[in-house]
């Protein structure tokens, strides 16, 4: 279970002082986990619009997302990308949930509120809110976009060979939800729910896991790119054995945005990464990064979440190719 994480979406400088002064004080970890499908390549920041598929890579591996189609009135339609905060913060619980049980049958709980403490989205003692913009409306249409939506990978190997798989999250999924003031009010608005992690996903997951720590997501929740650059940090600093570029290139295959490509869109994608990273190395200071005119140095750091043996052993393949071929072999 990952507790509630964010009390709000956005924190302040102080605040984040306070927050990671604890979290580097902290006798115990949080541990949560993510997997390094996700550390390598990021699902939308925004909203990408009515587009055919994202795409973000990372060397050799690139993830593909398409928007999951349903049917209104008859017509099909999009119900749109996950994109933000919620989808990582759920995809963290999901992976955390997954690795921690052994099983791809999730229960979500039979409160919306205490599901939203769960994956970070309400403090405590705070109600789950509905209307258009609450937060229920919002984590109701991040769920759906997230459990419908078409996930692949591709690999590129040797010359003249490709590899490539569908890796859903969701095989399955049952939600109730309440309606009208109930649901406004937070009680019992989302009943007795589940989600059943795909075999592809509950694989990748709980071979190749990521151990991160909650309290530094906590942290770092009003910003998907501070939660992106944090995981992605985690997993290169349990992988590289000698000092590794990631150059601004790969940053934006790997986080860019999905507009047109053209220099004023690298140069912001750089100015962002700049003012968010010393967030990130804040609450993971043991973590040695240098910015340079080609990117981010990192050096070889100690991972952020000490790794159990077991971890220690799956994390020692190789830095681009995190798992896929076991995946694709299956």
């Amino acid at each position: 279970m990952l507790g509630a994480m964010a009390g709000r979406p956005k924190r302040t400088s102080e605040d984040l002082a306070r927050a990671a002064t604890e979290l580097n004080n902290a006798v115990k970890r949080q541990v949560g986990f993510s997997t390094s499908m996700l550390a390598l390549a990021s699902i939308p920041f925004r909203d990408p619009g009515d587009v055919p598929y994202f795409i973000r890579s990372n060397d050799q591996f690139s993830l593909t997302v398409q928007p999951g189609i349903v049917r209104s009135n008859g017509v099909p339609q999009s119900v749109g990308y996950p994109f933000g905060t919620i989808p990582r913060l759920l995809l963290t619980w999901m992976c955390t949930e997954a690795v921690s049980t052994g099983t791809p049958d999730l229960q979500l709980g039979d409160n919306l509120s205490d599901f939203m403490r769960k994956i970070g989205l309400l403090k405590e003692g705070s109600r789950a809110s509905g209307g258009a913009k609450g937060s229920i409306t919002r984590l109701q249409s991040q769920m759906e976009r997230l459990f419908r939506a078409r996930f692949s990978i591709e690999v590129e190997g040797e010359t003249h060979r490709q590899m490539g798989a569908g890796i859903d999250i969701a095989a399955g999924f049952e939600l109730f939800w309440a309606r009208g003031a109930q649901a406004a009010e937070g009680q019992r608005s989302l009943l007795p729910a589940r989600v059943i992690l795909s075999p592809s996903f509950f694989n990748e997951v709980t071979r190749n896991p990521v151990p991160v720590d909650i309290a530094a997501l906590r942290a770092l929740s009003g910003s998907a790119l501070r939660l992106d650059l944090y995981v992605a940090l985690t997993y290169y600093m349990s992988v590289i054995r000698e000092e590794f570029l990631l150059s601004w290139p790969d940053l934006w295959l790997q986080l860019g945005s999905t507009a047109s490509d053209n220099s004023a869109r690298r140069a912001q994608l750089k100015t962002d990464v700049k003012r968010q990273l010393p967030a990130v190395l804040e609450v993971y200071p043991q973590a040695k990064v240098e910015v340079c005119k080609d990117g981010l140095r990192l050096f070889p750091s100690p991972p952020h979440v000490p790794l159990e043996p077991r971890l220690r052993e799956l994390a020692a393949g190789p830095i681009h190719l995190p798992a896929m071929p076991d995946l694709l072999s299956r």
